[in-house]
């Protein structure tokens, strides 16, 4: 701790003689304990009249927006320039009377309050305990009661780490990560749901009581607010208030950045995200980005925007076309209302780049996947309060996948959404047999169909497989399973393994090794499965090699996109054009043909790409009557 200045400047007498008026400047610091010095020749002017600055601790004030409000309405006749710089300044002027006037001078309150910084400094490197009253409470109380209600799960390493003084470092790290303003520490705003009764409101004010005498913390009331149902009497309102002494709101607009009520008009809902995606292309200078530049910020940024709100709840099929409208139009550098020609289908470009797309997502399959795995986490993790809460609300006397859709909130209608994809792969693997439906499940191990193809009989419909099973033998029923099934079902029930001892049927997701779901896999699955049902689509199949070899080469990323573009015709070249009138067909070989010539050295296919890139843009150039480049400098 440095308790003496240290920071001067030292000059000659030479010096002094040349500049008489020489000052020394001590700027103030808060990120280190020496201060910058400033040696002025000229000596110090002080100013006299300040520069306008705004504090952002205004805003907290109604009195601001009134002061800006009757500031900016003062009359002028002056120009529009001139009369925009007037009322900026006449504006600044009635800001900073009004800040006089309101808070004081704010620059001496913080040189006050580094003094006593300062001082505490000081008192801390002679040893005071300043901070002695920090971690202690203002109002004690005995809470014994409380605690012995409590589970303690601090252990003892646990408190030997909460205890330890703390580094240097820690600190450091502490302060850095503070935000200038806002308060330290990681936000963690509560919702409370209760009926908007007296007594209730009541149980829940003793709970925050409690709370606040064990953990010594207050419960900010001036940052709280009530939101009542529009079924709630104004009297019980009124009382409600009084008791609880907080401020009511009509609406939450958003809540984690989500819109806190989903109205019948559901893409008015979200719009948000629409405009989000629009001004982010707004700042964006499409002529100035390369194609491959475009397929960047498209993944990393447009299409992640959604993402959140996805995984919540199902978006309008209307809204994510619109956004991928928005997406198309970009990728083509389609600018305001001047049309370009999209040579690719969307669809297409959807597809991995293995199979001859870009890997863009289709936004309603991806929000499905998404959903999905909000309805696997309640399918797998059923000791979780959500899974305990949604089962006692909307199945209570049957699983997930028998819950009626026709009930419950969006949110909970949402979820149900991704139901669809996980039913298309999920299945089962045999523990004791008592959750699987055997004509209904997913769970014979076979590659074709996992689903028993044997036609049930009108009792057995609702047959599961703990009835085929002998428990007193662990082994399975052969008579039984022979009499329901046909022969090469029968034969494949039969080398199912069965545990010996009594273990829960489990479900696993067969397209990750690990078996649980994910996202990827469930956004795959439903790809496949949309290009299986839709017919002609499998062409692009047999050019996967051809496609992994040219996203695999070693040249810049924008002749990589040239070479695709190319190869899925997608270039404005005259056989394009003759394609897109429909007047002749083009004698030329494509570029796909081309790709599958055989070539031996890999090295040729980078010559052949970037010698076609720098041809193409050679092209352009004598096209669009700039200037060219010489033939001369395509390498041999």
């Amino acid at each position: 701790m440095i308790l003496k200045r240290l920071d001067h400047a030292f000059a000659t007498p030479l010096w002094l003689e040349l500049f008489p008026a020489t000052r020394v400047q001590h700027v103030l610091s808060n990120a280190s304990y020496h201060n910058p010095i400033i040696i002025k020749p000229e000596g110090i002017v002080y100013c006299t009249n300040k520069p306008f600055r705004f504090e952002s601790l205004w805003m907290k004030e109604d009195g601001c927006s009134n002061t800006i409000i009757d500031a900016w309405g003062f009359p002028s006749y002056e120009s529009n320039m001139v009369l925009a710089s007037s009322k900026i300044k006449h504006c600044g002027s009635k800001l900073a009377k009004w800040s006089q006037s309101s808070f004081g001078s704010i620059k001496r309150q913080l040189v006050e309050a580094s003094k006593m910084l300062g001082l505490a400094e000081e008192a801390a490197a002679k040893g005071a305990p300043y901070d002695q009253d920090l971690f202690t409470t203002s109002s004690p109380d005995e809470s014994h009661s409380i605690f012995e209600s409590i589970l303690p799960v601090v252990t003892v390493d646990m408190n030997r780490e909460l205890i330890r003084s703390f580094s240097r470092d820690e600190v450091e790290a502490t302060l850095k990560s503070m935000e200038p303003f806002s308060a330290p520490g990681p936000d963690d705003d509560s919702l409370l749901f209760c009926r908007a009764s007296i007594q209730e409101c009541n149980h829940i004010q003793a709970i925050l009581v409690d709370y606040e005498v064990v953990s010594g913390q207050k419960l900010n009331r001036d940052k709280t607010t009530l939101f009542f149902s529009k079924a709630t009497s104004p009297d019980t309102q009124e009382n409600i208030i009084n008791l609880l002494g907080v401020s009511v709101i009509k609406q939450y607009e958003k809540y984690l950045g989500l819109p806190s009520f989903v109205r019948r008009g559901k893409k008015a809902s979200f719009a948000y995200i629409k405009e989000r995606v629009c001004s982010k292309l707004k700042g964006w200078k499409e002529n100035l980005i390369s194609q491959a530049g475009r397929e960047v910020l498209i993944k990393a940024v447009i299409q992640a925007l959604p993402s959140f709100a996805m995984s919540c709840f199902k978006l309008p099929s209307s809204l994510c076309h619109d956004i991928e409208v928005i997406v198309c139009k970009f990728w083509w550098g389609q600018r305001g209302g001047r049309r370009k020609v999209h040579r690719v289908k969307w669809h297409t470009l959807c597809r991995s780049k293995l199979e001859g797309g870009m890997g863009f997502r289709e936004l309603n399959k991806f929000n499905d996947a998404l959903l999905a795995k909000q309805e696997w986490r309640l399918a797998t993790n059923q000791d979780t309060l959500c899974y305990k809460f949604f089962k006692a609300n909307f199945f209570p006397h049957c699983s997930i996948f028998e819950a009626k859709t026709n009930m419950g909130s969006f949110a909970w209608k949402s979820i149900l959404k991704g139901r669809d994809t996980i039913q298309k792969g999920l299945k089962w693997r045999v523990g004791n047999g008592r959750s699987i439906k055997v004509f209904k499940d997913h769970w014979l191990p076979c590659v074709g169909s996992d689903r028993v193809l044997s036609p049930p009989l009108d009792h057995d419909l609702d047959l599961k497989v703990v009835d085929l099973i002998g428990h007193e033998l662990h082994c399975w029923n052969s008579e039984l399973v022979g009499d329901i099934f046909l022969p090469f079902e029968a034969k494949v029930i039969i080398a199912i393994p069965l545990s010996l001892v009594d273990t829960p049927d489990r479900l696993f997701w067969p397209m990750n090794r690990s078996g649980a779901y994910s996202v990827k896999s469930g956004y795959k699955l439903l790809r496949e499965s949309d290009d299986t049902e839709t017919p002609g689509t499998s062409n692009h199949f047999g050019n996967r090699e051809v496609w992994k070899q040219i996203w695999k080469l070693h040249v810049l990323n924008h002749i990589r996109t040239l070479l695709w573009c190319a190869c899925c015709d997608s270039l404005p070249s005259k056989a394009n054009l003759f394609a897109k009138l429909k007047e002749v067909t083009s004698p030329h070989t494509s570029f796909m043909e081309l790709m599958h010539l055989d070539f031996k050295d890999p090295s040729c296919i980078e010559i052949f790409a970037n010698t076609m890139s720098l041809i193409w843009m050679k092209r352009n150039r004598v096209a669009f009557r700039d200037v060219g480049l010489s033939l001369e400098k395509i390498p041999d």
